[in-house]
C-alpha cells in the first residue's frame, strides 16, 4: 500500500516537473531588450514569444541558428517554460530550453 502511493506521487511530480511549452513555424523577428534575446516564433495560426541571455558559448551558438532560421526561412521547432514572463523586457515571452532547425 505504502509502495503504491509512493510511487503515484512520484508519478505526478515527474509529470509537472517537464511542463514545456512548444511552438513550430518561422522566425519572424529578433530583438535585443534589456539584456535579453527576444525572438518569435509564427505559425499560420499564431505567434510564440521565447527569450534568452547570450551569457555563454551555448547560448551564442542557438542564438547563431536562430540568425540562420530568420534568414533562410526554415521552419524551426521551439520548446521553452510552460509560464510565460511578464513585463519589461519580457512580455510573454517563454525562457528557451530547446531547438530544432528543421530540413
Amino acid at each position: 500500500m505504502l509502495k503504491s502511493i509512493i510511487l503515484s506521487l512520484g508519478l505526478l511530480i515527474n509529470t509537472n516537473a517537464f511542463a514545456l511549452f512548444e511552438s513550430q513555424g518561422t522566425v519572424k523577428s529578433i530583438k535585443a531588450n534589456g539584456g535579453k534575446i527576444i525572438f518569435n516564433v509564427c505559425s499560420s495560426v499564431k505567434c510564440d514569444s521565447f527569450y534568452l541571455i547570450a551569457d555563454s558559448d551555448y547560448n551564442k551558438t542557438i542564438i547563431s541558428i536562430i540568425l540562420t532560421a530568420k534568414m533562410s526561412g526554415k521552419l524551426i521547432w521551439v520548446g521553452g517554460s510552460d509560464t510565460p514572463s511578464e513585463g519589461w523586457p519580457y512580455y510573454g515571452a517563454r525562457a528557451f530550453s530547446a531547438l530544432d532547425l528543421k530540413g
